[in-house]
């Protein structure tokens, strides 16, 4: 019934998490919704966020429709197969690398780095939580 609310705020960026639940079945966090929705296209200030500092990220992806690179057309464009393992990208490197939300069998995982170039997917940390602690920004 909350996505059901979701889809009646209409608002552009629910539009995207819609579509995403829609055509995967997968259920996005509010809490990390509301984050994207904050920070899409950029990057919280850096004294928001405690940590380790260890991974470099340029920025979060667009939950924007009037982007063409948004998070909806980047997830599509990670799952063109069909599998039952699903990648959401949350954050870009800036070399071409997204640090996707992994979900299997629609629950989610992991926070994963993928690097279509290289054919790489590389285990980062359990959750979004825990990778917001490890960020430090280029």
């Amino acid at each position: 019934m909350k996505n059901a609310v979701r889809l009646a705020k209409n608002t552009e960026s629910d539009i995207l998490f819609d579509r995403i639940y829609e055509t995967y079945g997968i259920k996005i966090r509010d809490e990390i919704i509301d984050f994207l929705k904050k920070n899409s296209r950029g990057i919280p200030r850096e004294k928001e966020l405690q940590g380790t500092k260890d991974l470099f990220v340029a920025s979060f992806v667009s939950v924007s429709e009037k982007d063409e690179t948004n998070i909806f057309s980047l997830t599509r464009l990670l799952n063109e197969e069909n599998r039952d393992a699903v990648s959401v990208p949350v954050a870009l490197d800036g070399f071409g690398g997204m640090f996707c939300l992994k979900y299997v069998n629609k629950e989610p995982q992991a926070v994963e780095y993928i690097n279509r170039e290289y054919d790489r997917e590389d285990f980062v940390c359990q959750n979004f939580k825990e990778f917001l602690e490890k960020l430090s920004f280029l």
